[in-house]
């Protein structure tokens, strides 16, 4: 019988850990939920203010969020579907990323609701 090699057991980890359990999922969510800017009920001046507590409530959650281009989030209003991933391990290099989270994503729907200037409304929930 042929010995696993490290490559065959680093991609059965990915596989395994390409799924959220349920309670990951509650602990996303509730994450997201303490953030009153990303449910519609506080405005936000920009959306990168908006993906910077996106961005905080998936690292609280142990998870972190894939890069955004800035040239997806144009307009008053869209919707996008943002892919994330596991935070790397702890002592992990700078280029060490996690594995992506696979089936699921944060839905991040955004409008201007201001005539001059800019006072966006978000609403990112996982999907």
């Amino acid at each position: 019988m042929a010995k696993p090699t490290i490559m065959a057991a680093l991609l059965t980890e990915a596989a395994q850990n390409s799924k959220l359990t349920a309670s990951e999922r509650r602990k996303i969510t509730g994450s997201l939920g303490r953030y009153k800017e990303l449910d519609g009920n506080i405005k936000v001046p920009s959306l990168g203010e908006a993906i910077n507590k996106l961005a905080a409530a998936l690292d609280e959650a142990g998870f972190t969020l894939e890069m955004v281009s800035g040239d997806i989030l144009l307009g008053d209003r869209g919707n996008r579907r943002l892919p994330f991933m596991r935070k790397p391990p702890t002592g992990s290099d700078a280029f060490t990323e996690g594995p992506r989270v696979e089936g699921c994503f944060i839905n991040f729907t955004w409008e201007n609701i201001s005539r001059e200037g800019r006072s966006y409304e978000v609403i990112a929930y996982l999907t």
